[in-house]
């Protein structure tokens, strides 16, 4: 296989954050990561707003339907539920971020979630990363996605204004291949 600059990158974000699992506590092993069978699958990490219990159903659907699909998926409202610190919260998230092959951005809203964009821009360069927008609401300065210019920086946008989270689920899929 040939090694490319974005390769290169991510092994060593893998081989740095090896040595500091060695190094320091169990806490840092990523949570989904700990007794997984299925290791030959893509890891995926879904970048969403979390805080209502709409934003948190409509993400537990895509997640079920991604892992459908054949991914594991990280999805930070499952993981991190138990941990109280916010700190730890989004340590485990950054971890999280480092080891996925992937990162699913949900661009919605009408401005996208302060937490979700700082996300993408972490890794937009060094994973393949694809937002995806449901909202038929024009934000941001960008006509064509519908959100803030910056979003062009990833990988592919996928804008989806039907009603199936299966078929949206699809497309991303298509899009990560």
């Amino acid at each position: 296989m040939k090694k490319t600059k974005q390769h290169t990158n991510v092994v060593a974000l893998e081989e740095k954050h090896n040595k500091q699992r060695h190094s320091k506590s169990k806490n840092v092993v990523p949570l989904f990561m700990k007794n997984t069978a299925k290791q030959s699958r893509r890891k995926l990490y879904l970048a969403s707003p979390l805080f209502s219990l709409a934003e948190q159903e409509f993400n537990r659907m895509l997640c079920s339907e991604l892992t459908r699909l054949g991914y594991e998926v990280f999805l930070p409202q499952k993981f991190c539920a138990k941990i109280s610190s916010l700190r730890r919260i989004a340590k485990q998230c950054k971890l999280h971020l480092d080891w996925t092959d992937v990162v699913v951005v949900n661009l919605d809203g009408a401005d996208s979630d302060s937490g979700t964009s700082f996300e993408a821009g972490m890794v937009y360069n060094i994973k393949k990363t694809v937002g995806f927008r449901t909202d038929f609401r024009q934000s941001g300065d960008d006509s064509d996605t519908g959100s803030n210019v910056m979003f062009r920086l990833l990988e592919t946008v996928v804008l989806y204004h039907g009603d199936s989270v299966s078929e949206l689920a699809e497309l991303i899929d298509s899009a990560l291949r």
